[in-house]
């Protein structure tokens, strides 16, 4: 195997004279790595590796081969490469890795981005030391399912790429510390029925974990938290007050278990919300708990949305039962409001009908509508910066106003987004569950995080500029 256009000679022995690092990739300007980034070819670059890689073997433990036109690797590559613990093949035009690069029993970095595969080979989990692997950039629809059983894999990079889903491995893998997956084209409904969507149950992993934490704190005071827990608090310091004392240590409230139910209810309907079918639903966890999850015990009989629960009727028509039981918990039901959340006017509809399953005030759907808009805007891609941040608050607030005509009911709304001092901790006062409180809080931490972390973030992650372009299903 030759090369139809090689380096400069000089260049080339130099770097095969070093015994433990090969350098052959080639040297190119910004105008040159547009252009190759294009898929231009590059006068001077690689078409195929060097015969002296080939033929021989070689003790090097650092190979670079990047910016270069090569397309196909030699099978026999890693027995003349057996000591190699880094290669870097980026920015190549390789469009299949042979099985055999899992015979580099000792790689620890693999860099294959910016190439045209579609494929991993499935004994990849073969390379057991392998630590940090970099597919970006490629034309992947899908990742080997055991890929995150890799034991010492501990950063992935998939990001622009066609995946839909990321294998489960990924989410029960002990190593993994860093996946990065900007770029996909991911489900746009949060779950998939008999799908293995990773990312949902972190997300939902994260939610029942920020639930669990934040009953720590619920309804007490700064102080009061800085007398009670110390910064290495756990769960099981959890101060026990007439709140806390009916949960158990690490438990989570009844919103955790409100939105389990109402997922269930989605996902057994194919994304569509079915009231009938969520009041039967939140009918059973009523009286049977979650027995999926060995909790079996039941809701408390004092909380709001067990009172409407308990109305008569309120499984043949549970929003008439709401209205009689004047319910004004916050209503809990939130992932019901968002399928198809790329359809401002459908999450809205979708709010309202889930909130009036269990509470009737116009306050509570306008606020729940409000919510709704939020979560899906941020789905959508929107909020990268402070001042798409603040667009994308004004029309979930504007969305929101839309489902109450009481003036003082809007003013209340309305105080949700007014904005407050960094160390302000006077909360909105309502007398709906802690609803407003809490599309206030939401509204103060989206702002904030707007003005540092996800501008940030953004120009880590989009040099370029974000894609805001929402994905319809």
């Amino acid at each position: 195997m030759g090369n139809s256009q090689s380096q400069d000679q000089d260049v080339l022995m130099q770097s095969l004279a070093n015994k433990r690092e090969l350098d052959i990739s080639k040297k190119l300007t910004h105008t040159q790595y547009v252009k190759h980034t294009r898929g231009e070819d590059i006068e001077g670059c690689l078409t195929d590796l060097p015969w002296d890689l080939i033929d021989e073997v070689s003790l090097y433990e650092r190979v670079n081969a990047s910016f270069n036109l090569v397309s196909t690797l030699p099978v026999e590559l890693p027995l003349r490469l057996p000591h190699l613990q880094h290669l870097n093949l980026s920015h190549n035009r390789i469009k299949e890795l042979p099985e055999s690069i899992a015979l580099y029993f000792h790689l620890e970095e693999l860099n294959v981005s910016y190439n045209l595969l579609e494929s991993l080979p499935r004994n990849i989990t073969n390379m057991r030391r392998l630590a940090v692997l970099d597919v970006s950039h490629n034309r992947f629809r899908q990742l080997p399912d055991d890929v995150g059983l890799i034991p010492g894999l501990r950063k992935l990079n998939a990001s622009y790429n066609q995946l839909s889903l990321l294998p489960t491995s990924l989410g029960s893998s002990d190593s993994v510390r860093v996946l990065l997956v900007d770029g996909n084209k991911f489900l746009s409904t949060i779950y998939e029925a008999g799908s293995d969507n990773v990312l949902a149950q972190l997300l939902l992993f994260g939610a029942a974990l920020g639930d669990a934490l934040g009953l720590a704190t619920e309804g007490l005071s700064r102080d009061q938290c800085r007398f009670h827990y110390e910064p290495d608090y756990t769960l099981a310091d959890t101060v026990r007050d007439e709140l806390r004392v009916r949960y158990r240590d690490g438990d989570w409230t009844a919103n955790t278990d409100l939105t389990l139910v109402a997922l269930d209810s989605l996902l057994h309907w194919g994304g569509v919300l079915d009231e009938l079918d969520l009041a039967q639903r939140l009918h059973g966890w009523r009286h049977r708990g979650l027995p999926e999850l060995a909790d079996a015990r039941r809701p408390a009989a004092d909380l709001l949305a067990v009172r409407t629960i308990d109305t008569a009727g309120f499984t043949e028509a549970p929003h008439a039962a709401a209205r009689r039981a004047s319910g004004s918990a916050n209503n809990n039901l939130s992932p019901a409001r968002i399928p198809r959340f790329h359809d401002l006017s459908e999450v809205a509809g979708n709010a309202q009908r889930v909130c009036l399953t269990t509470h009737a005030q116009p306050l509570c759907v306008a606020a729940s509508v409000t919510l709704a808009a939020l979560v899906a805007q941020l789905l959508q891609g929107r909020g990268q910066t402070a001042a798409d941040m603040e667009h994308l608050l004004s029309a979930a607030g504007a969305l929101g106003e839309k489902f109450t005509t009481d003036e003082h009911e809007r003013d209340a709304l309305n105080s949700c987004f007014r904005e407050t001092g960094e160390d302000s901790t006077e909360p909105v006062v309502d007398g709906e569950g802690g609803l407003l409180s809490a599309l206030a809080a939401a509204v103060d931490v989206l702002r904030r995080s707007s003005r540092t972390l996800l501008s940030m973030m953004g120009l880590w992650r989009y040099p370029n500029g974000p894609n805001r372009t929402p994905q319809a299903p």
